[in-house]
């Protein structure tokens, strides 16, 4: 049989359900509130922050509000550079079910103000409450190998390309970490079990190397002043 034509093959097209109508079609308010925060995480991927606070905001009006969707709002609330509102929504949420989320979320806030320290303590809190949870994995690693700690950053980093070997990010950061280790033949297999192109390994090592020497350089001054302010210590 000869294929449609144009006008018989949209006739026999399904419509598209609109993001209402996909809500509309729920069994019973539990799938709508699941559906609904599905809606809203994959408007949160997509950029479509402003969308997002509105479905957040009809979700309270009907249900009163949850920890899952304090905690949508917080996240994003943050992408949105609204920190202090985030941060506050983040703290409320400490102590539920959503804790290792809001440790996360803070976390990520003292790294972009460079407050290391409190970095990775909230990393650390987050990924002990979740500990199967790839992406907080992958950013406590990060944080780790920035911080010079290469075990620990390697085991974090490691677990997390374990949890989601797909996942591009977490697959390169291991691989950098690797390079940036000196483990050049793991890094090597690794490459070569996932397919990674030559351009990609190339650009791994440039990180990796860029990572030694700004880690070398962070060093020394710390040698440096130590020895200005008498706190110099014996090897």
């Amino acid at each position: 049989m000869i294929g449609l034509t144009g006008c018989q093959a949209l006739r026999n097209q399904k419509p598209l359900l609109s993001d209402s109508g996909l809500l509309q079609q729920a069994a019973g308010p539990e799938q709508t509130a699941r559906l609904h925060s599905e809606l809203v995480r994959g408007m949160i991927d997509r950029g479509q922050y402003y969308a997002a606070l509105a479905h957040l905001e009809e979700q309270e009006r009907k249900t009163g509000g949850s920890d899952e969707i304090r905690h949508l709002r917080a996240d994003t609330l943050s992408r949105l550079g609204r920190h202090d509102e985030a941060q506050q929504i983040y703290q409320g949420l400490l102590r539920g079910s959503f804790a290792a989320e809001a440790h996360h979320g803070i976390a990520l806030y003292h790294q972009d103000k460079s407050n290391d320290a409190e970095a990775l303590s909230h990393f650390r809190d987050a990924v002990r409450l979740k500990p199967t949870d790839a992406q907080m994995r992958n950013d406590l690693g990060y944080a780790l190998m920035l911080q010079g700690e290469k075990a620990d950053a390697r085991l974090h980093l490691a677990t997390a390309f374990e949890l989601a070997a797909a996942t591009e990010r977490f697959r390169n950061n291991y691989i950098m970490a690797l390079i940036w280790m000196g483990d050049e033949d793991t890094a090597r297999k690794v490459a070569k079990a996932a397919d990674v192109d030559g351009k990609t390994m190339a650009d791994l090592r440039i990180r990796a190397q860029k990572l030694r020497v700004k880690q070398a350089e962070g060093l020394k001054s710390s040698e440096n002043s130590a020895v200005v302010t008498g706190r110099a210590q014996n090897a």
